[in-house]
């Protein structure tokens, strides 16, 4: 009896590794082996990892939105920053204008318009506008009256401011001529005609201002002056300043008109 149970214990002692073995394997290869919960959720995550179609299309038309609207505001910053900056330039060049003239018409004594700024215009007395007329050119004078006790009555000047208007280059410009003591011999002083056809070549124009234009097409306010009386020496002045650009929507226009006159 002791003799069996001894022979099935051995029996039991050679085969248990056996079945430990291959319990072992079957744990690791249960282990290996994905379960179908585990799949279904690795089958969720790749799906949300990419994007559908619709997806795809819906955020590239928001991103053209967004691209446009950025270039709106671009665009339409610069074309209000030119736009200030024309409107700008044209406050100086009415203020320039304006001062100048404002100035120049309470030292003065004297005022004469012409039509154009050409030599020939100073050829004689008779060019100079009458009351009513328009021109480009204003000229004040300075003078002094002709107390020498010569035979000669006329004025001497002594200082000759002009404003020139041209509409071809559209400018408007000023020159400061003062007389020779030649032009101011009180025996024979010269005329005032004399003096700008004599010294034509050599009058040094300044531009006040650029991009100047008449008001309008038609008579009065084609011209930059208007002589309202030739004997009390009183006048006007229209112009606009016109700066930017058209096409670009960045114009932007300046009115310039006063009234002046001048105590003889």
């Amino acid at each position: 009896m002791a003799e069996s149970d001894r022979r099935v214990r051995q029996l039991a002692d050679r085969y248990r590794p056996i079945d430990d073995a291959k319990s072992k394997s079957g744990h690791v290869l249960n282990s290996l082996r994905p379960s179908a919960r585990q799949l279904t959720m690795k089958t969720k995550s790749l799906k949300k990892a990419g994007f559908t179609l619709s997806e795809t299309m819906l955020g590239l038309a928001i991103g053209m939105v967004v691209a446009g609207a950025a270039g709106w505001f671009l665009v339409e910053g610069t074309r209000i920053s030119l736009k200030t900056s024309a409107a700008s330039t044209n406050d100086l060049s009415e203020w320039g204008i304006l001062t100048s003239i404002t100035v120049d018409t309470k030292t003065a004594n004297g005022m004469v318009m012409y039509s154009s700024f050409l030599k020939t215009t100073f050829s004689s007395s008779s060019n100079r506008l009458a009351s009513g007329q328009t021109g480009n050119v204003l000229v004040l004078t300075q003078s002094t009256p002709n107390n020498s006790g010569s035979s000669s009555s006329a004025a001497i000047y002594t200082q000759l401011t002009g404003y020139v208007f041209d509409p071809t280059y559209s400018t408007f410009k000023k020159f400061v001529y003062y007389t020779t003591s030649t032009e101011k011999n009180p025996s024979s002083p010269a005329s005032l005609e004399t003096i700008l056809y004599n010294n034509f070549d050599a009058l040094v124009l300044q531009t006040l201002a650029n991009n100047v234009k008449a008001v309008s097409t038609t008579s009065p306010l084609n011209s930059a002056f208007l002589c309202r009386d030739a004997g009390n020496q009183s006048g006007e002045l229209n112009l606009q300043v016109v700066g930017g650009n058209s096409m670009l929507s960045t114009s932007s226009s300046k009115l310039i008109e006063t009234s002046f006159f001048v105590r003889g």
